[in-house]
């Protein structure tokens, strides 16, 4: 099953969804509108490292998982890789993200600020892992 990972577009997809979050949650972005809505100061946010390690694996996890059906479906184009890539956020994790939120009663900002931050991560991920096939 992972005989078709590719391993230098995975790695290279990991830290492309890292820059996209970093950038994303940055001043520069969404980070004043995102702690807003959370309900949190800066003093109150947690910026530890375990959040970040825990972000590499997943992200990783998530790479692997692209990779295996990028290279299972035969894409060959950056646009075939950008459309699996938004197919699978929305199927696998837009939708649960969303779903989450409804529940947690988030509000709709924080669910876009989320779900906007996960889907240019795929569509990252994604390209990257085609362009380094």
């Amino acid at each position: 099953m992972l005989q078709g990972v590719n391993w230098l577009g995975v790695d290279a997809a990991k830290l492309a969804a890292m820059a996209v979050g970093s950038l994303w949650y940055s001043p520069l972005m969404f980070m004043k509108r995102w702690q807003a809505e959370l309900g949190k100061t800066p003093e109150q946010m947690d910026n530890s490292m375990l959040a970040v390690g825990n972000s590499v694996v997943m992200y990783l996890i998530a790479a692997v998982g692209l990779s295996v059906v990028l290279d299972w479906k035969g894409v060959v184009s950056i646009g075939d890789a950008l459309m699996t890539s938004g197919a699978i956020w929305l199927v696998f994790v837009g939708s649960i993200e969303l779903m989450h939120d409804r529940y947690n009663g988030a509000s709709a900002a924080f669910s876009l600020i989320n779900c906007g931050n996960t889907l240019t991560a795929f569509l990252a991920m994604g390209a990257v892992i085609q362009l380094l096939s």
